[in-house]
């Protein structure tokens, strides 16, 4: 299986252990090898305890038991569902930090803005699908203030106490080799030329593995696990006849950050909520109205678009611009297993808010 990930190296955060529940290499934080390793070489063990996804770290937030988070390019003011909730949650913290490439809608909550560098402007590695690990070499200076992530984690970390003493990432990366070496004990930056390396790489003189599973599965023997399914609430009624799914389009990426600020702007210049002819006409919409959608959680308005490719009693917004407000309307209930949020299905009730053109709006 190859699992293609939604985001450049998310691969790469998820094997540093990026989940709340492992440490770098997909190590159990109850394995008590791999604890023993990481006392040795960091000289403390992280807690027993799993840790939170993002809806447990905000609703932390919005309780109190949480008092301050560090969010490095995550713009949850606008990707989280329940829009309203997140933002109680931000502004109940008595610190916020965000770490960002702009002003994103999360960072105009923040108390404390850290200029980021971007992927161009920093040295470090991506991991692709395939795990490969690759080299990234700095092309562009850092703009103003902006510096590079791990160099902001290390001053943080010894502001606070730490002894890290890495001049450059390469340094991080032997840190890893020794903290993960089943997977990362042979990659170094002085291995990672060419096409670079592909884990597992245990040892200095491993090739890397080109194929993983070949004569039995890593882990052993293959294990299932039985998941009982748990309908949602979130189910047609009178009230609410129709299904949102909220997604992306081909134009933008993700929240629209980066790419509202380039030429794919004048590709789609806005979200557009797409109903169906026959859905249309029954609440009396045409091509550009603006419809008012509504669900448990909020109310939006949006403009219309009429396509086939919906089908009927189901509506598509894309989320790619933070006046749209998409995530006020959808529902902020969690898979119980992944703990992600159900971003695909929310009920709405739709209807023609006036008939103007999107021209006159403008």
């Amino acid at each position: 299986m190859l699992p293609l990930r939604g985001q450049n190296n998310v691969q790469g955060n998820a094997d540093m252990g990026s989940a709340p529940n492992y440490v770098t290499g997909y190590q159990s934080l109850s394995d008590p090898v791999a604890r023993g390793r990481l006392l040795e070489v960091w000289g403390a063990a992280p807690p027993a305890a799993a840790g939170l996804t993002i809806p447990e770290m905000l609703a932390g937030a919005r309780s109190g038991t949480i008092r301050g988070l560090w969010i490095q390019g995550e713009d949850v003011a606008q990707s989280d569902p329940n829009e309203a909730s997140v933002i109680q949650a931000l502004e109940r913290l008595d610190l916020l930090v965000v770490q960002e490439l702009f002003m994103s809608e999360t960072a105009r909550f923040a108390h404390l803005v850290l200029p980021a560098a971007g992927a161009l402007e920093q040295d470090g590695t991506f991991t692709n699908a395939e795990r490969r690990i690759q080299r990234v070499r700095r092309a562009v200076p850092p703009p103003g203030q902006a510096r590079p992530d791990w160099e902001v984690a290390r001053d943080l970390g010894r502001a606070l106490g730490a002894s890290w003493n890495y001049a450059e990432p390469g340094g991080v990366m032997d840190e890893i080799a020794q903290i993960a070496p089943d997977l990362f004990g042979g990659v170094s930056y002085e291995r990672l030329v060419g096409d670079g390396l592909q884990w597992p790489c245990p040892t200095a003189d491993d090739p890397g593995t080109a194929t993983l599973h070949v004569g039995e599965f890593m882990r052993g023997k293959g294990r299932f696990t039985v998941v009982e399914h748990v309908p949602t609430p979130e189910r047609r009624s009178g009230a609410l006849p129709y299904l949102l799914i909220t997604g992306r389009l081909l134009q933008h990426y993700n929240v629209g950050t980066m790419t509202r600020r380039t030429p794919n702007r004048d590709l789609i210049e806005r979200d557009y909520l797409v109903v169906h002819p026959d859905d249309a006409a029954c609440v009396g919409l045409e091509n550009g109205d603006w419809a008012v959608v509504e669900s448990r959680y909020g109310r939006i308005d949006v403009p219309v678009r009429l396509g086939q490719d919906v089908r009927p009693g189901t509506l598509f917004l894309s989320f790619h611009f933070p006046a749209t407000h998409a995530n006020a309307i959808t529902s902020p209930l969690v898979d119980p297993q992944s703990k992600c949020p159900e971003y695909k299905l929310t009920a709405v009730r739709i209807a023609a808010r006036q008939k103007r053109s999107l021209a006159a709006r403008s």
